[in-house]
């Protein structure tokens, strides 16, 4: 009998920290869930909000003056979508919830800015110039081609 309740108390503390660790997991996924809305929420305000006033057409005249102050301020709000792309790619923000949030503007914004973006590594004379908000846009991209060819689900 003292085995029998040895072995109970044994897995009972199995089940237990079993549980604990997947609580605490859940808690993890939730944590950086939250931290990616908060986030989204700021670059939203100051940084998306701004760019969303400029047409492709506008961003095409703007890259040609680099001396503009248009020229700057957009570089500046190119260089928070950087920032804010490094947090995505470095898995510090959720992808899957700012997919969810604007995936789709996010790639739009990367191709409406792409003409700056390539004036600047121009100048520059490298391409490493907004790497990160190009690879983000990249895998959203890819995210949605793989979406789109899975079956769905009713």
């Amino acid at each position: 009998m003292e085995l029998f309740f040895s072995i109970s108390a044994l897995v009972v503390s199995v089940v237990s920290v079993g549980v604990s660790v997947v609580t605490y997991l859940f808690g993890l996924r939730r944590e950086k869930r939250q931290a990616t809305l908060e986030a989204f929420s700021a670059f939203q305000k100051d940084v998306l909000d701004r760019l969303n006033y400029y047409r492709k057409t506008d961003i095409d005249d703007i890259a040609e003056d680099h001396l503009s102050p248009d020229y700057k301020d957009i570089s500046g709000l190119l260089a928070r979508c950087e920032h804010f792309a490094v947090g995505v790619n470095s898995c510090i923000y959720d992808r899957s919830t700012v997919r969810r949030l604007a995936g789709r503007y996010i790639i739009a914004l990367y191709d409406k800015m792409e003409p700056l973006i390539a004036k600047k590594r121009c100048l520059n004379s490298t391409d490493r110039h907004y790497k990160e908000f190009e690879r983000l846009a990249n895998k959203l991209k890819q995210d949605y081609r793989f979406r789109c060819r899975s079956p769905r689900k009713h």
